[in-house]
């Protein structure tokens, strides 16, 4: 090659370079200016820049006296690419969508827009260049037979593509799970499908992989949505225990829906964990991520709330015996007898917004807040109704902790909470040591309840027999 040629080949570069900057400025400005409206026209830049660069390089040959057919045959490949995708913009975008309402897949239209180019382009090699007919449709044979036989995870995709459009397995705004990765569908092309991850970054999925492996699919428009959560639990935790409350654990998240219930499972384990998955149930699609955040965040507080996981550290006694203490139906025992129940009581953690116990449910413990806020709420004819909010040194729960009633409010956390639990079992030995407290625990009991119904809009029916005596009978010492 000649000096000249080489100095023409550089300069129909550079120009190309040149025009490609300034273009790609143009175009990206126009795009942004068009906003939603711009994916159609979109699709017309690349062939914009390919006729650009065939343009260029048979005229730069064609002054040189160099061109031949091969360029003429590039210049007129970029044409009909450009000529087919106008088409494609008219067609498909101006009438079947905005005219008559119609959404064509994105699978057909690349399928009809790649049938046009290569229809265009033999058309070309018999009239123009004056290959014959038969040639034509043996090259396009040969040529679709290796590029099935070379590219055959494409080939699959694109027969997935087809599947997915056609069948309608799932479509734009869909959620999939496939392959450990999980994500909201952007796009489905006829090689690859576009999910947009909870964590706000972009997947691309070869079709082929949704033909190999098994697809989860959560419609947007579905009755509800499956969220799921997996967690790690030491090894030597028993199963059955972890799934009973990992699933209480989420019945008890506001949100969950109660049917389906949620389902735990064991998923196996390894010489330190085991590892467990929960599902459940929820009206939104967006709701479900708020919710699998928020119990991921549950189930760390109550894992070690129930034992399940260890504490990260010791709890000081000290702070124990003060709240029993300030507890006044306790006021009548004697100090040994406080120390005991101290030893036997345990400081537990809940995070904002979880329940420590639900209106009309059993219940035999009393809870202590030693730090954080609680909020109390009754359900009324009239909806529900917070009756009063608890700050560090107050309880709920001595009715159900000496009578063993249900529970007659809720009791949330409104911050992160440490709460002293106090069980029946602890009580137990106390009220057997001493069993005069009971009547004195009566006492203290019904003063409360004296002053509460005072306060109260609508007052309780009166006892038919002595708290004293109930609680005895509670705590299986009637006839003492």
């Amino acid at each position: 090659m000649k000096l000249p040629d080489v100095l023409t080949l550089v300069a129909i570069v550079v120009v190309y370079l040149t025009l490609y900057v300034l273009l790609s400025r143009a175009a990206q400005h126009a795009l942004t200016r068009l906003g939603r409206r711009s994916l159609g026209v979109a699709r017309l830049v690349r062939p914009v820049y390919l006729l650009l660069f065939a343009g260029l390089l048979h005229g730069g040959l064609v002054l040189r006296g160099h061109g031949s057919k091969l360029t003429l045959a590039g210049l007129v490949a970029a044409l009909v690419f450009l000529g087919v995708r106008l088409l494609e913009l008219v067609f498909f975008d101006l009438y079947l969508r905005r005219i008559t309402g119609v959404l064509v897949p994105a699978v057909a239209r690349s399928i009809a827009g790649s049938t046009l180019v290569v229809v265009g382009l033999l058309g070309f090699a018999h009239l123009v260049l004056d290959v014959p007919l038969t040639q034509v449709f043996i090259a396009a044979i040969v040529g679709l037979g290796v590029f099935v036989l070379l590219f055959q995870d494409t080939f699959k995709s694109l027969k997935v593509g087809v599947r997915i459009s056609l069948q309608d397995d799932f479509r734009v705004g869909d959620s999939i799970r496939v392959g450990g990765v999980e994500g909201e569908v952007t796009a489905i092309g006829w090689r690859n499908t576009q999910l947009l991850t909870r964590t706000g970054s972009e997947v691309v999925v070869p079709n082929h992989l949704l033909f190999d492996a098994p697809v989860e699919t959560w419609h947007e428009e579905a009755p509800y949505h499956q969220g799921r959560i997996e967690v790690e639990v030491p090894v030597d935790a028993a199963p059955n225990r972890v799934i009973q409350e990992l699933e209480r654990c989420a019945r008890d998240l506001a949100g969950v829906l109660g049917e389906p219930p949620p389902r735990a499972c064991f998923m196996g384990s390894s010489l330190e964990a085991g590892r467990y998955c929960v599902d459940f149930w929820t009206s939104g699609q967006q709701q479900r991520r708020v919710l699998e955040d928020r119990l991921s965040r549950s189930l760390w507080y109550r894992l070690r709330r129930v034992g399940l996981v260890a504490p990260n550290g010791p709890v000081p006694r000290l702070s124990v015996r003060e709240c029993i203490e300030n507890i006044p139906f306790l006021a009548a025992a004697e100090s040994s007898q406080l120390d005991a129940l101290a030893q036997r009581a345990r400081v537990t953690r809940f995070g904002q917004g979880e329940r420590l116990c639900r209106q009309g449910e059993p219940g035999d413990s009393l809870y202590v807040l030693t730090e954080g806020e609680l909020e109390v709420s009754v359900d009324t004819p009239h909806g529900r109704r917070v009756v009063t909010s608890i700050g560090p040194g107050g309880y709920v729960g001595e009715r159900s902790l000496l009578k063993g009633e249900p529970r007659n409010a809720d009791v949330t956390t409104k911050t992160d909470s440490e709460v002293l639990l106090i069980t029946k079992a602890d009580l137990l030995d106390l009220l057997k040591s001493d069993p005069r407290l009971a009547d004195a625990f009566g006492g203290e009991m019904e003063r409360r309840e004296r002053e509460s119904e005072r306060h109260a809009s609508e007052a309780a029916p009166p006892p038919r027999r002595g708290l004293g005596a109930r609680i005895r009978s509670f705590f299986g010492r009637a006839g003492k």
